[in-house]
């Protein structure tokens, strides 16, 4: 009896397999033009309040202008709930509309790196990268691309 059961089980299986139907690129779904932007990083526990006192500092400000001229639609900060694990907890995102904002722009350079150093000096920036280097790693960084599935 729990041959043919298992016989049974397994044609099903297969024949299910054999109707599937095959998505369809550019029909059942497509990419789009917008990318998504993630730095991962690893803040120790303890230090997320002097992490996020920092980014609204630096790094918030920077992103501000970046969706003011259009680099970027949107950007946040995202945080594991469970802040003790390993790897990860604090993600950066942005999302482009399209790789080509991602070019090297040299104008945008230019007045993103006047802004920065109107907000922390030149010569105040080897400290800080200390001071955060020691509850800070960079974990990573992942672009990806947005994909239109149609209803």
């Amino acid at each position: 009896m729990k041959t043919i059961s298992t016989a049974l089980s397994a044609a099903t299986l297969l024949a299910l397999a054999a109707s599937a139907v095959h998505a369809e690129p550019w029909t059942d779904w497509k990419p789009t033009k917008q990318v998504v932007h993630r730095t991962y990083v690893r803040v120790e526990p303890g230090h997320l309040d002097d992490y996020m006192t920092a980014l609204r500092k630096t790094w918030v400000p920077v992103e501000e202008t970046l969706q003011k001229r259009g680099t970027i639609t949107r950007w946040a900060v995202q945080f594991r709930q469970d802040q003790v694990g390993p790897g990860p907890n604090v993600v950066l995102v942005e999302w482009y509309a399209s790789r080509a904002k991602m070019d090297p722009d040299e104008a945008q350079g230019r007045e993103l790196m006047a802004q920065s150093r109107a907000i922390t000096p030149k010569d105040q920036v080897p400290a800080l990268q200390a001071e955060r280097a020691k509850y800070r790693t960079f974990a990573g960084e992942e672009d990806w691309t947005i994909v239109e599935i149609p209803k």
